[in-house]
């Protein structure tokens, strides 16, 4: 099936699996997405619908209640954990590797907002770990915006680094298998960039 070239893809999901289950398959099927591609809406749609699912979990943009939660998770590599969220698992799982290349994006992403704030980067694509905050003059005429870092957003990110979540509506299944078949994405993206 195809949609319009400008149909934001989490918008077709829905109509695509059902009219793929009704096609080819009498059995139910499994969701296995990114974050990007399932959006809250999107996951309450496919629950609804009766189709199972595990997402890849946003954890930087979940509730503070439940940052709070992460933060105190032990940290040793290959621990697991599981929590609730939005009544669904929330499979968290820690990996000293992915700690490693979550710090080094990190200061990557510090050198360029230093860079917007220093004035040498455009302000085209906003940081997060760049703060803006409004600043009048002496005889307040003039209000100016002067940029910093936003040391709360990377104080957060760095307690995160080496997490990665997984949502699933999936009861009575291991959250060994849920992270094992939520790996198996990467080879669909693979097939897809050597297919473009």
């Amino acid at each position: 099936e195809t949609f319009a070239g400008n149909t934001f893809e989490g918008n077709t999901l829905l109509v695509a699996l059902q009219n793929w289950q009704a096609q080819f398959s009498s059995s139910k099927l499994r969701v296995i997405a990114d974050a990007g591609m399932l959006s809250k809406l999107n996951v309450q749609k496919l629950t609804l619908a009766g189709f199972d699912f595990i997402v890849g979990a946003r954890l930087k943009s979940v509730p503070a209640s439940l940052t709070k939660k992460l933060l105190k998770l032990e940290r040793e590599d290959g621990i697991t954990h599981e929590l609730k969220h939005n009544g669904h698992r929330l499979i968290v799982h820690y990996s000293l590797k992915r700690a490693k290349k979550d710090l080094n994006t990190i200061d990557k992403a510090l050198k360029k907002a230093q860079a917007i704030i220093d004035g040498k980067q455009s302000l085209k694509r906003r940081s997060k770990f760049v703060m803006s905050s409004k600043v009048a003059s002496q005889d307040k005429t003039v209000t100016e915006a002067t940029l910093s870092l936003n040391q709360p957003a990377i104080d957060q990110d760095k307690a995160l680094a080496g997490l990665k979540g997984y949502i699933t509506n999936l009861t009575e299944v291991s959250s060994e298998e849920i992270i094992s078949q939520y790996k198996e994405l990467i080879h669909v993206e693979q097939s897809f960039r050597m297919s473009k």
